[in-house]
């Protein structure tokens, strides 16, 4: 009773998770969608779109353009647009989002976001551009909701990815728990500490280490 949304298809584009062609998604597509309707207030959505690399489809516009052009497939069905990111730039990681908002007219949920590639400025890097991405992220209209990958990343040759590592928060996992909302109802009087977390405007580049 506490579901509010479901998620499509992960990566269909990608040869080692979901690895569909927009063709063979759109076949069991419909049963998704009634799936969803037959439950009330729950929404759908979109497949979570990355840049892949099965053939024809590895554009995710390329893909998802397919799959709504299919007979029966509709985008009214979904209330936003998943995708993944593991750019190393927070500018183009945004601009990637909002293209999908401008295609389709609906928000985008960034699922999964992270400087992942050949990315060498270990926890400090990860930790600047985590805080560029955030802020980005809450100042961002066209962005409904969005997830860092991984959660617990201790185990592999990209410790810093994690936010989570031997039952405790790393400090880029400090970081992202205890980020700005950027809630414009929260006023604090002058001369009182602002909690990280209420901190809602700033004029210059800044750097937040979580405590």
């Amino acid at each position: 009773p506490q579901v509010t949304h479901v998620l499509g298809y992960n990566e269909p584009n990608l040869s080692d998770q979901c690895n569909m062609q927009p063709a063979t998604a759109a076949q069991s597509w419909p049963s998704v969608v009634n799936f969803v309707k037959g439950r009330s207030g729950v929404k759908l959505i979109s497949p979570a779109m990355c840049h892949g690399n099965i053939p024809t489809y590895g554009d995710p516009f390329k893909w998802l353009d397919a799959f709504w052009a299919i007979d029966g497939i509709n985008l009214s069905d979904v209330s936003a647009i998943a995708c993944h990111s593991y750019m190393e730039a927070a500018g183009a990681t945004i601009n990637f989002g909002n293209e999908f908002t401008t295609k389709y007219n609906k928000k985008y949920w960034l699922t999964e976001f992270c400087a992942w590639g050949d990315f060498n400025g270990g926890y400090d890097g990860q930790q600047k551009f985590m805080n560029e991405m955030l802020y980005k992220l809450e100042k961002d209209d066209n962005c409904e909701r969005y997830a860092w990958f991984k959660f617990d990343d201790g185990i592999t040759s990209k410790p810093w990815n994690g936010c989570y590592f031997k039952r405790a928060l790393t400090e880029i996992g400090k970081l992202y728990m205890y980020y700005s909302t950027f809630d414009q109802s929260v006023v604090y009087p002058s001369n009182k500490w602002i909690p990280a977390e209420h901190f809602r405007n700033a004029n210059e580049k800044i750097k937040c280490y979580a405590t």
